[in-house]
Formats: C-alpha cells, sequence, structure tokens
C-alpha cells in the first residue's frame, strides 16, 4: 500500500549501493593487506589461534569478550568450530567480507606487524593466543 519508488529505493536501492560501496572498499583495502598477511601466515603456519588473535586486536575493547575462538571461527571465518588451521586464501576472503567502510589498510597493517613479530617470538605468540 505504501510502496512507491521512494520508498524502494529506501528499502532496497540504498541498502544494495551501501553494500556495493563495502564491498568495493574492503577489496581496495585487502589488496593493501595481501603481502602482510601472506607473512603473518606463514609465520604462525595458519594457526587459526593465531590468527584469531590478530583479529580480536582489530576489535573496540569493549566487544572482545563477545567473541569466543568458537564464535569467530564459525561466524567469521566460516568453518568448523574446531579448526585447527585456516588456508590463507580463505583467512583473506572471510577477512575481506567482514570489513565495512571504515577499516582501512592504513590502521590494520601495525597490528599485523605486531602479530608477525608476536609469532616470531614462539613464546610471545603462546601467551598472545592462550
Amino acid at each position: 500500500p505504501d510502496d512507491n519508488a521512494e520508498n524502494f529505493y529506501d528499502k532496497v536501492i540504498s541498502i544494495i549501493e551501501n553494500q556495493l560501496k563495502r564491498s568495493a572498499h574492503a577489496e581496495a583495502e585487502v589488496e593493501k593487506l595481501k603481502p602482510a598477511f601472506a607473512e603473518l601466515h606463514t609465520v604462525c603456519g595458519g594457526k587459526a589461534k593465531s590468527l584469531f588473535a590478530f583479529f580480536m586486536e582489530l576489535l573496540p575493547d569493549d566487544q572482545r569478550s563477545q567473541y569466543t575462538f568458537q564464535m569467530w571461527v564459525t561466524m567469521v571465518m566460516k568453518l568448523p568450530p574446531k579448526t585447527k588451521e585456516i588456508a590463507l586464501d580463505h583467512f583473506t576472503e572471510q577477512f575481506r567480507d567482514a570489513m565495512d567502510v571504515t577499516d582501512t589498510a592504513q590502521d590494520i597493517l601495525p597490528k599485523v606487524q605486531k602479530h608477525i613479530e608476536l609469532n616470531q617470538d614462539p613464546a610471545a605468540a603462546a601467551a598472545a593466543a592462550a
């Protein structure tokens, strides 16, 4: 009854436009992150818990307690909850799909570097992933 062109735009088209902007932004930012992601993946051996520790660092402090490892693996990585290792391509794709328009490679790269360094020091990596 109250469906018209303006309502259709607000309810459907604007949502699609926003999603397309988010997707294009995420694709461009992930391209900048791929070399660092490859290095992180190499030094941690693709261990899901190490990748989770990195991902958690990206969340605001007040949101970190809301995620468990199993939730992240299932909901963000879209893998079985007992997954031990994540392929680089899969991690990169799912990371891209979880990004929003406020996420930038410039903000993410220092955190990737921190986790590369943590994983180069096995004692530090174990402590961070625990």
